[in-house]
């Protein structure tokens, strides 16, 4: 019933690496070499999948356009140039003028496996990319719709950081990515305590975790009674898994909320309970732990498919909070120099340095990803390796997962030597003003108030609070406290601030951010019980007449309460996010 999906899924990356001989025999170490590679291989005026007139209905669609995007986004990252931001955006907006719903009006030929909606409603086409099955049939996937959604969420988190000028477009890709990633939910099951272990295979019910399932397809099943959402007991792999809920992790940082976090969390735990526990000083997993179809069985995750399920777990790492440890990266970097050869230069088939030896191949060219590459922070090396591998063995390829490679190459080499335009920091990392361990917040000041920090009162971030106790004595019913930013804050590179209070009395307040002789303010309601309030900067007015690259004080007040009026504010977890 999903021998054609699994077949193809495994063959697709494989499929995609093809060299052309042509001209250019050089390691590329720059931009411009970069840009010329490109012109010398596809010439001037070049898109990637847009000017090939690629379908989803070949893999190419799909897995070459995550490599063309990480490509362009590397380029940006390193350069800061806006060019390579414009080329894949072209690719977005290609890639989703294809998707099922837009491409079709009336579906054919129809779906033999999707979710269940389309498959009971005939000719209906998805929110997603079709590809066309074994049986010549098209098959809607999480996989294919995860590569999309993710390739299309890593250039909105870098336009973002640091390309304001497409903030509109990021704001309108959003609900395009948040309409594909709902329609596969359904799909995503807890994984049962009581759940088959296939023999052979390693698996621990540690975590509470969850997983994809096949959709219901019509070779065995015949057409669905109903549009209720039905799904085959098969496991997907783990790679299906990790770059769909990596598009999920990325929304939600975009968006500023929670929308998938359990749901994120729970793949992750899959991820963590699939690690071979007796071999805990490497992190070893198979292809799909809980998948007991004979295509599957005892496979030993490759070097390959591992970058895919690398890219959540990375920035799981680096968002923090979802349980992946320093502990977990250190295990990935000795996995790396395990199934690494370094006097052929090239990789083992599978990551726990098992398998035939690669050459050439699109495994060996796969450690040339962001996911693989990310890991030479910790370990320089790596990134010393993966250039000696391509030096040796990929000077001369137009592949797109070659010459991503060299982008991303590019790109590291330039952070680790510290030119590169952007770090590598999370679109979800934040910069706390306050809380347990980080105070920014200095020398209060106050007026009709004292601002005291305490551990009573039941802190929601840690042990301490601060509490500002006022009482209103002026007939102007006005009370503040205001405090230093030294040194000021750059707010032009974060997109708000987020603040958890409380307060007593009859006051609602205002937080204004200074610097030093403007002010945006922005209402802070009257709040009973400690609630997370996010403040775009949108939410503030004034916010034209001041200086958000030199912010000096954050200052918290009120006005209007009747002469002797007394209350409290407390607040805690005071953060810019992005």
């Amino acid at each position: 019933m999903k021998t054609a999906t699994v077949w193809r899924a495994l063959c697709a990356c494989s499929l995609l690496f093809t060299a052309t001989s042509v001209s250019r025999a050089a390691a590329i170490t720059t931009a411009a070499q970069w840009d010329s590679a490109m012109v010398g291989y596809y010439g001037a005026n070049f898109v990637p999948v847009k000017s090939q007139n690629y379908l989803p209905d070949q893999d190419t669609f799909a897995w070459t356009g995550f490599m063309w995007i990480e490509a362009y986004v590397a380029m940006a990252q390193c350069t800061g140039d806006a060019k390579y931001m414009a080329t894949s955006k072209e690719i977005i907006d290609y890639e989703i003028s294809k998707r099922d719903d837009k491409r079709f009006t009336t579906l054919t030929p129809e779906y033999w496996t999707a979710p269940t909606y389309y498959l009971y409603y005939n000719g209906v086409p998805a929110k997603g990319w079709r590809r066309l099955g074994g049986n010549g049939l098209g098959e809607i996937s999480q996989l294919i719709d995860g590569r999309i959604c993710e390739s299309i969420i890593l250039w909105c988190e870098l336009a973002r950081r640091g390309f304001p000028q497409y903030a509109s477009a990021v704001t309108g890709y959003l609900p395009l990515v948040k309409e594909t990633l709902d329609m596969h939910l359904p799909s995503l099951k807890d994984i049962q305590t009581t759940q088959l272990i296939p023999s052979g295979h390693y698996y621990t019910h540690t975590l509470a975790a969850k997983a994809f399932r096949y959709w219901r397809d019509e070779t065995t099943g015949g057409a669905p009674a109903s549009p209720t959402p039905v799904t085959w007991s098969g496991i997907t792999p783990m790679n299906h898994n990790c770059t769909f809920a990596r598009a999920m992790l990325g929304y939600d940082s975009l968006t500023g909320t929670t929308t998938y976090k359990t749901n994120i969390q729970g793949i992750i735990n899959y991820y963590l309970n699939s690690l071979d526990s007796t071999r805990p000083t490497i992190a070893v997993w198979q292809y799909a732990p809980l998948d007991n179809l004979a295509a599957n069985h005892n496979k030993l995750e490759d070097v390959n498919h591992a970058a895919v399920t690398l890219s959540l777990i990375e920035e799981a790492y680096r968002i923090g909070g979802y349980g992946i440890t320093t502990s977990h990266v250190s295990r990935l970097v000795q996995t790396f120099n395990l199934f690494y050869n370094p006097t052929a230069k090239d990789v083992d088939n599978f990551i726990d340095g098992s398998g035939t030896v690669q050459g050439s191949g699109p495994q060996t060219a796969s450690i040339g990803t962001k996911s693989w590459l990310w890991l030479s922070q910790f370990d320089p090396t790596i990134a010393t390796k993966v250039r000696a591998t391509y030096n040796q063995y990929f000077t001369v390829n137009n592949s797109a997962q070659a010459l991503s490679a060299w982008a991303n190459l590019f790109y590291w080499d330039s952070l680790i030597a510290g030119t590169a335009a952007f770090d590598d920091t999370s679109i979800a990392a934040t910069r706390p003003l306050y809380n347990d361990t980080v105070n920014r917040l200095l020398y209060p000041y106050s007026v009709q108030t004292t601002s005291t920090e305490v551990t009573t009162g039941s802190p929601p971030e840690g042990t301490k609070h601060t509490r500002i106790d006022y009482t209103i004595t002026s007939p102007t019913g006005s009370a503040s406290t205001v405090y230093s930013l030294s040194p000021a804050e750059d707010i032009l590179v974060w997109g708000g601030i987020k603040i958890t209070y409380k307060n007593s009395g009859p006051a609602a307040w205002s937080l204004l951010l200074m610097d030093g002789t403007t002010a945006m303010t922005a209402t802070l309601p009257a709040q009973a019980t400690y609630a997370t309030r996010t403040l775009r900067w949108s939410d503030f007015t004034n916010t034209a007449a001041v200086n958000k690259s030199a912010i000096t004080k954050l200052r918290i007040s009120t006005t209007g309460s009747p002469v002797g009026s007394t209350g409290q504010f407390f607040f805690d977890d005071v953060k810019l996010i992005p």
